[in-house]
């Protein structure tokens, strides 16, 4: 697969999103839901994160561990648990459909100014479509267990 043997496969993969080498230290990977899901092969541009507003529903991008690369595959070792909602993070008929895989837990590039609605969000590593879609309303909070984010090289 791509040409390249298994073992750089999986040392690119444990280098951005597993273990920093030498050291072991564990990378600060980021897990956001998206309404809609456009795939990375189609235009990661369009993926459309559960936001509103200046986080007036309680949303915030939940950390993600992942274990060391294994026959191309990383899995998520620890519980990624998102913040309670304060609000419905879906409403109508839309619901969550993707998570998106992100290197900051930051919306946006520049914090400077107090406004967080005029700027531009941080485009996802990686989109993962989930097996199902779910809702998530008031009260609610999201967890997903270890093993079930599983991500491989053809997922980039």
């Amino acid at each position: 697969m791509y040409g390249l043997q298994l073992d750089f496969v999986n040392k690119i993969l444990d280098s951005y999103f597993g273990s920093t080498l030498p050291n072991k230290t564990k990378k600060s990977i980021w897990l956001g839901f998206g309404l809609k899901l456009q795939g990375a092969t189609e235009n990661i541009d369009d993926f459309d994160e559960v936001f509103t507003g200046e986080n007036k529903s309680g949303y915030k991008r939940a950390r993600v561990t992942f274990g060391q690369a294994n026959d191309n595959l990383m899995v998520n070792t620890n519980t990624v648990i998102f913040p309670t909602a304060i609000d419905d993070w879906t409403k109508d008929t839309r619901k969550i459909e993707s998570v998106g895989i992100f290197d900051t837990d930051k919306y946006y590039y520049d914090e400077s100014e107090s406004s967080l609605l005029d700027k531009a969000l941080i485009k996802p590593l990686v989109i993962l479509k989930l097996p199902m879609p779910i809702e998530i309303k008031k009260g609610e909070t999201a967890m997903l267990e270890p093993g079930v984010v599983v991500m491989n090289l053809s997922d980039m």
